[in-house]
C-alpha cells in the first residue's frame, strides 16, 4: 500500500516536474527485521527502487561502519558492495554518505587517524 501510494505520487508528480528525482531514505538492516518482526509495513531498498531512482547506502551503513572503525574487514565491506550490484535493478543508484545529520560525523568516527576520515571521504566518489 506505501509503494503503491509512493509509485502514484510519482506519476503524479512527474507529470508537473518531470526532472524530479526520487531519493529515499530507508533503515539499517537490523532496524529492517525488528520492524517485520513486528508485522509493520517496511520496504527493502529493492522493493524501493520501483518507485525511486536512488536511495541512501543505510543498508550497509553498520557494515561500512565496523569498517572504518576496524571491528570488520574492509573486504567483507566491499564484498557487500559488490552484492548490491546484484541484488539490486541493473541502473540502481546509492548515494553513499559518511555523515548524515542522524549519524556521526566521520572527524569523529575517525579521531584517531585524520587521514582515514579523507580516505574515506573519497570513497564517495565509488
Amino acid at each position: 500500500l506505501v509503494l503503491l501510494f509512493r509509485r502514484q505520487a510519482r506519476r503524479s508528480v512527474t507529470e508537473v516536474y518531470p526532472r524530479s528525482i526520487w531519493l529515499a531514505e530507508s533503515c539499517w538492516l537490523s532496524a529492517m527485521k525488528s520492524q517485520r518482526d513486528q508485522d509493520k509495513i517496511i520496504h527493502t531498498d529493492a522493493e524501493l527502487y520501483e518507485a525511486f531512482d536512488l536511495c541512501y547506502d543505510y543498508d550497509l551503513y553498520v557494515a561500512w561502519r565496523g569498517a572504518v572503525q576496524g571491528a570488520a574487514s574492509i573486504k567483507s565491506y566491499l564484498e557487500l558492495l559488490r552484492l548490491q550490484t546484484f541484488i539490486y535493478p541493473k541502473n540502481f543508484i546509492k548515494l553513499r554518505f559518511v555523515e548524515n545529520h542522524d549519524q556521526d560525523r566521520i572527524a569523529y568516527i575517525c579521531r584517531d587517524n585524520r587521514w582515514k576520515a579523507l580516505a574515506w571521504t573519497g570513497h564517495l566518489i565509488y
